[in-house]
């Protein structure tokens, strides 16, 4: 006892204090460096941080809020749609419930509106860095306004029957019509800022990724409920069908998900070749234009349940006794055959128009008559470009009849009796595989683009070293 006094004594602290501040500020030396000379780590480290500073502030309820226990897990739902779209922020009312909802909506409009339909918009569109910068601000006073708008439909939400109400001193109306609606918009402009920085200085995708973080925190909860409900059961049936019921279980839930990266890795291959070239390359290897199934990849379907919901986001203003509230509600749902169809032909239509513009058939036929490139058989100009249209029209009408179906799995689930929190939708599967491939593909861009420029540094370093060496005096 007396040697454990006499080691804590102030000499000794200032020692261990100093000893571990040395640590610390090493471990923290050593981190920097490490980030600061590996460019892809340093992006990889970025997005992390701000994914989990989305998280966090997505488990933050909104200050005077009472949020029932089951709020929002009932996917198929108007709360629970909004939030798969606010990445797994409005069921707990968070200060960012809205996430990038608004943003998607106004991404939507703004998409709509470039065509030839609205001239002044396409010509915006057409007006390279400039043009593009304006129709950036634009899409940003849209989004305020629609921030503003679902802010006032969420703040309906206190008026229903959902149990969510306001509490103690900060039941009154300045809060609830002043305070509470500049807390939501904030938070969603700040989750579109955290998603424009991923984009920028991350690995990119930012707006899917933010999504798709909500889908990855909510999948342990999940499979959890699915082991208790599909296992366990009420306690009537078997130990060995319970097991063979969850084993079904997880084998679909990854056959689907094998499927879904199948499909969107697949890709039609055109033969191309260069004026002067040969068709081979190195004798072997033919060259050839990579077009995916689905060129569009997560998008349509995002697009789709954002103005799948828009009806039902407008009714949130009626009455909750209101006859045409209760008739949108029940027949505009998603569980629904109505709502369902609607779902089902915009994310078709959505499919076939986005794969066009991603693709850009017009662009790709002019760089190949700039870099007299052609494709064998095939007139460069006209009628190249009307080649490739025909081949984005037949691909995208496949994937988009795959994307509706997939976008209908989760109501075919609850038909045959499966509970609506254990039911897997095929809108959070495709978001959380394509996310993924896609992100693993600009990473694998990135580590080359990096690769590139780091040797071409050295070779003009060592040409400078070289022409110094040369030098007479």
């Amino acid at each position: 006892m007396k040697n454990v006094k006499k080691f804590f004594t102030k000499k000794n602290n200032k020692i261990f204090y100093k000893k571990s501040l040395f640590f610390i500020n090493k471990w923290f030396f050593n981190l920097k460096n490490k980030i600061n000379s590996k460019p892809l780590f340093k992006k990889i480290f970025y997005t992390l941080l701000l994914i989990l500073i989305f998280r966090i502030a997505a488990s933050i309820t909104t200050p005077g809020i009472y949020v029932p226990k089951g709020f929002g897990t009932d996917p198929s739902s108007f709360i629970g749609i909004m939030d798969l779209m606010g990445g797994g922020a409005f069921r707990n009312f968070s200060i960012v419930a809205l996430g990038i909802s608004p943003y998607i909506t106004a991404s939507i409009i703004m998409t709509l509106l470039q065509s030839e339909v609205f001239p002044p918009l396409y010509r915006l569109s057409r007006s390279g860095p400039a043009g593009k910068r304006k129709i950036n601000i634009i899409t940003r006073i849209i989004t305020l306004v629609f921030a503003s708008v679902q802010a006032i439909t969420v703040i309906q939400q206190l008026h229903s029957n959902t149990g969510v109400q306001l509490v103690g001193e900060f039941n009154t109306n300045l809060y609830k019509f002043f305070a509470l609606p500049m807390i939501l918009v904030g938070g969603s402009l700040f989750t579109l800022f955290l998603g424009e920085e991923i984009t920028k200085k991350g690995v990119g995708n930012g707006t899917s990724l933010i999504i798709f973080s909500g889908i990855v925190v909510n999948l342990p909860s999940k499979f959890k409920l699915s082991y208790e409900q599909i296992l366990i059961g009420d306690g009537t049936q078997s130990i060995f069908v319970g097991i063979m019921n969850f084993a079904l279980y997880i084998f679909v839930f990854l056959f689907f998900v094998y499927l879904i990266g199948y499909l969107y890795k697949s890709e039609r291959h055109v033969p191309i070749q260069q004026t002067g070239a040969g068709m081979t390359k190195k004798g072997t290897k033919v060259s050839h234009l990579p077009i995916k199934i689905n060129p569009s990849g997560v998008m349509p379907i995002i697009f789709a349940l954002s103005l799948s919901i828009l009806p039902i986001t407008i009714g949130q203003f009626l009455h909750h006794q209101n006859e045409v509230r209760i008739w949108m509600e029940k027949y505009l749902a998603l569980n629904n055959l109505v709502g369902m169809g609607i779902l089902m032909f915009l994310t078709f239509m959505f499919t076939i128009a986005m794969s066009i513009v991603t693709f850009n058939p017009y662009q790709v036929a002019d760089n190949f008559k700039k870099t007299s490139t052609f494709i064998p058989g095939i007139k460069p100009g006209e009628e190249t470009e009307e080649y490739l249209t025909n081949i984005i029209l037949r691909l995208s009408f496949f994937s988009a009849i795959f994307l509706s179906l997939i976008s209908s799995m989760q109501y075919f689930q609850e038909i045959i009796g499966l509970n609506k929190e254990i039911t897997f939708g095929g809108t959070s599967l495709i978001i959380l595989v394509t996310v993924s491939l896609e992100t693993i593909s600009q990473l694998k861009a990135r580590k080359k683009t990096i690769k590139i420029s780091n040797a071409k540094k050295k070779a003009i370093d060592n040409i400078k070293n070289n022409d110094v060496e040369g030098l007479l005096w």
